[in-house]
């Protein structure tokens, strides 16, 4: 049997440096720490430490892993090298909304499938905040998606269980209200109803209604598996390229970070959303 890459790194240590029975909990820190300042994350050497774990003997009758000059060690390691976060690249929401509004997703009515997704999708987060796990158990027919005239109201599959179980993320509906509905007054409301989610909604299903093979809400958008569900690691993806094509459609870097950057629409819950200067 193959040994994982953790276990592979521990055997090279030991068949060079000592004989295993006569391993003593104080001779695996040298090679955690040379492997530390190698750039290895302490999260990851948590993992080499249980992979020793599950194939050495106990010391003391204590588990390596629970030894009390292990868990000295691995508390020495986060002080000597503290796992700093960058700060994540900040980005222009109103820049996005405003491409949103122009050509590639504009019209609807003529747009690919895979920019009307990646335009939905987007639009059902922002004003949702929900996690992409929950909006891939969005459904695609009634009791679980209700147009209103004023609103949108979504609910989640009911075997799906979210990673917070409380009565608010399993059963309470998600209503998303229409944006700048018709009749509209002036060519202003016309413009900004580009960003109603109630319309992007409507025209990603009726455009989807044909070849849909599941009852989920969204739907892989390439020709080869057109109709099945997708993952909501794909679905992320959505997400994320979507701000990467607005930020080149306005010829501007986009930040460094685009995995972050559809998770940071969740702040934006509760805050007053302004419209963008047309």
């Amino acid at each position: 049997m193959a040994c994982q890459p953790e276990a592979r790194d521990m055997i090279k240590y030991v068949k060079v440096t000592l004989d295993p029975p006569d391993i003593t909990c104080g001779d695996p820190p040298e090679t955690f720490c040379a492997m530390k300042t190698s750039g290895l994350s302490t999260s990851s050497l948590k993992v080499h430490l249980t992979a020793i774990t599950a194939f050495h003997h106990k010391i003391d009758n204590i588990m390596v892993f629970a030894h009390p000059i292990t868990k000295k060690f691995l508390k020495g390691i986060q002080m000597l090298y503290p796992d700093v976060k960058l700060p994540v690249a900040p980005w222009d929401l109103h820049l996005v909304l405003k491409a949103l509004m122009d050509t590639p997703f504009e019209p609807m009515a003529t747009r690919s499938l895979l920019h009307l997704s990646m335009k939905t999708a987007f639009l059902i987060e922002i004003t949702s905040a929900r996690q992409v796990g929950e909006m891939g158990a969005l459904m695609a027919d009634p009791p679980y998606t209700m147009f209103f005239r004023d609103k949108v109201t979504l609910l989640m599959h009911p075997r799906f269980f979210p990673k917070v179980h409380s009565s608010f993320h399993l059963n309470e509906p998600i209503h998303l209200p229409t944006f700048f509905p018709k009749p509209h007054a002036n060519a202003f409301e016309t413009i900004m109803h580009a960003l109603d989610v109630l319309r992007a909604l409507s025209f990603y299903l009726d455009r989807t209604k044909q070849f849909r093979k599941t009852p989920r809400l969204f739907l892989s958008a390439t020709q080869r598996s057109q109709g099945n569900i997708i993952s909501t690691q794909r679905l992320s993806k959505w997400i994320a390229d979507c701000i990467r094509l607005c930020y080149q459609l306005r010829q501007i870097q986009s930040p460094m970070s685009i995995r972050t950057l559809y998770q940071s629409c969740l702040h934006l819950y509760g805050l007053s959303l302004q419209c963008p200067t047309v």
